[in-house]
């Protein structure tokens, strides 16, 4: 079985990701850009209602296939939005990471971030 490679992604909307690494070459890329976070994330209604905002602290490991397994929460929150970072995670897909040319694993721990927007009439009620 080879070894996991260790990644940490500090990720803020509107803001350029920053990466830190051990043991690969290249890092994992998430299909369609770190956007597709922020596009798929959906503020729980429970959590909006209660007015709950964080960080979902979520760890998981890309396949040698790009694909997420082993998706675990480290650190959450209440009100659905553990569960909501849970779900938009699973459903990522990445570029794998590389090791001297192949595909390798690589464990990522990804905080995402919760913000109630200012104002509530931002015209999607599920965002």
């Amino acid at each position: 079985m080879p070894s996991l490679r260790y990644l940490l992604l500090l990720l803020t909307p509107g803001s350029a990701p920053l990466a830190l690494a051990q043991d690969a070459d290249q890092l994992p890329q998430i299909a369609g850009g770190f956007d597709t976070i922020f596009q798929e994330r959906r503020y729980p209604k429970l959590a909006k209602m209660a007015g709950i905002e964080g960080t979902v602290v979520v760890q998981f490991v890309v396949t040698e296939e790009g694909t997420v397994e082993d998706a675990e929460v480290t650190r959450g929150l209440d009100g659905g939005l553990s569960e909501e970072a849970l779900r938009v995670v699973r459903g990522l897909t990445f570029e794998p990471g590389l090791k001297d040319g192949a595909p390798t694993k690589v464990q990522l721990t990804l905080p995402i971030q919760f913000r109630l927007p200012d104002d509530e009439q931002d015209g999607d009620p599920d965002r």
